[in-house]
């Protein structure tokens, strides 16, 4: 009962809103904020994208076009930036956007102060662990959204490197 309370105060606008701002307003990479949302709908039950498998893992067109149509209201900058890495895109909400996300994450402590807080906490989390740790992680224990995976042979390699074996699994 207690996450009732929290999905249907949550809308998938508001879900994106609080993210950003328990980030402070930016979050690089399309993978990072896929799988961010992925988890925190499974593991916290906000949020209400549709998630299907695909070549990296779970990953959600209507995540991808909200975060467009946000851009379109100028409520996101949607930038591509240059790492020793390669290329990466880089999402950065507007103040208003925050502003938003603030609003609705104290009426979220009001509500359900410990549900908020795990939010806050998973929300952190997930976009500051390295990508293959975030990756390994989902593909152990979603292996349902994995069926279409081109990277699953890196990503076996990236569990057995943080010892993030399925147990009873074929690991």
């Amino acid at each position: 009962m207690e996450n009732w309370v929290l999905i249907m105060t949550l809308s998938n606008r508001e879900l994106l809103a609080v993210l950003f701002y328990v980030v402070g307003g930016v979050v690089r990479g399309a993978t990072r904020i896929q799988k961010t949302v992925f988890l925190l709908q499974q593991e916290l039950g906000v949020g209400s994208f549709a998630f299907v498998p695909s070549k990296y893992g779970p990953w959600s067109k209507e995540l991808a076009d909200a975060l467009h149509e946000l851009e379109s209201l100028g409520m996101l900058y949607i930038d591509r930036e240059e790492t020793a890495e390669g290329s990466v895109t880089v999402y950065r909400a507007d103040k208003r956007f925050l502003d938003e996300g603030r609003a609705k994450f104290r009426e979220l402590l009001k509500l359900n102060t410990a549900l908020a807080i795990k939010l806050y906490r998973y929300t952190r989390i997930y976009t500051s662990l390295p990508l293959t740790y975030l990756l390994a992680y989902i593909y152990r224990k979603y292996p349902e959204y994995t069926i279409r995976s081109i990277v699953a042979e890196h990503v076996e390699k990236w569990r057995r490197m943080y010892s993030l074996i399925s147990k009873g699994r074929g690991a």
